[in-house]
């Protein structure tokens, strides 16, 4: 037996005219970690809010993280009201539903995300979305996609939710569902109340897994609550954290594929003056 909880791990949204749904506590004004705003700002349950001062078309955009969730959920605000709001009042432009599952027991879980490679390469997956390629070749990599990971319209993925959380592996599986394109439907259900293992369902099976057709058809279990709201110091580490995953997202791709070219060219990496003088720049900006 399984036991099953469920919650929404992400959710963004954008509206013409700022305002929050619920009364909070909003922590100074400092510069957007993503370039598409220059403003941002971040309240005590972990809501970051981002704007443009200067270009009053751009809108205003929120973000709501897994832990923001959690906060949101914790400060007595429920999911679908959450949900609601954001359907009534702003354009969601992501949505993540997951699903979180582990043996009553303690033993190790029975369809883990290799175990749901395995099924893909045996052809039990039935799913419009496409997987990775290389979800059964790369075996070392603890995170299975199904769907374009490149467009990210609507992408399945499956992890060690115990791992990840710094615990032990193999006990605490998650499936993900998130959704880019088609938000609404998948918040309308949402709202009215579909279990997302249901809604998981309809986007990915494995009709003769019965694994994860226990799972997937297991009742829900509560989440109980632990953290509360966030203190101005973890308010500024979120703005930190934010701006640093921006950093990843924007400049490491570029740093990667400059090196990799200028490899082709005979410059080996750990001798590359120009990679040493950059790192040297950013030290020197540090140190002013």
């Amino acid at each position: 037996m399984y036991i099953v909880t469920q919650n929404v791990d992400y959710l963004s949204w954008s509206k013409a005219i700022p305002n929050w749904f619920f009364h909070e506590t909003v922590f100074g004004t400092t510069k957007s970690p993503n370039k598409n705003y220059d403003r941002a700002e971040v309240s005590n349950t972990g809501v970051l809010h981002l704007w443009h001062s200067r270009y009053d078309d751009v809108k205003h955009h929120y973000i709501a993280s897994g832990d923001t969730m959690s906060n949101l959920r914790n400060a007595g605000y429920d999911e679908q009201t959450i949900v609601a709001w954001c359907l009534e009042h702003a354009h969601i432009s992501r949505i993540d539903i997951a699903i979180t599952s582990q043996r009553e027991d303690g033993k190790l879980h029975g369809f883990n995300p290799h175990h749901l490679a395995w099924a893909v390469r045996d052809g039990r997956l039935k799913s419009r979305m496409q997987p990775a390629k290389d979800i059964v070749n790369e075996m070392k990599t603890e995170t299975k996609y199904i769907g374009n990971r490149k467009t990210r319209k609507r992408l399945f993925r499956a992890y060690d939710k115990g791992l990840d959380s710094g615990g032990e592996a193999g006990r605490l599986i998650r499936y993900e569902l998130e959704t880019r394109q088609g938000t609404k439907t998948i918040a309308r259900e949402v709202v009215r109340g579909t279990a997302y293992n249901t809604i998981i369902k309809r986007y990915v099976d494995f009709p003769d897994v019965a694994i994860w057709g226990e799972i997937m058809n297991a009742e829900i279990a509560s989440i109980i609550q632990e953290k509360t709201t966030l203190t101005p110091s973890e308010a500024a580490k979120e703005k930190s954290k934010s701006r640093w995953a921006w950093l990843m997202r924007s400049i490491v791709p570029v740093i990667g594929k400059t090196l990799r070219e200028d490899e082709k060219l005979g410059i080996a990496r750990m001798e590359n003056q120009n990679f040493t003088d950059f790192i040297r720049a950013i030290m020197s900006e540090f140190d002013e």
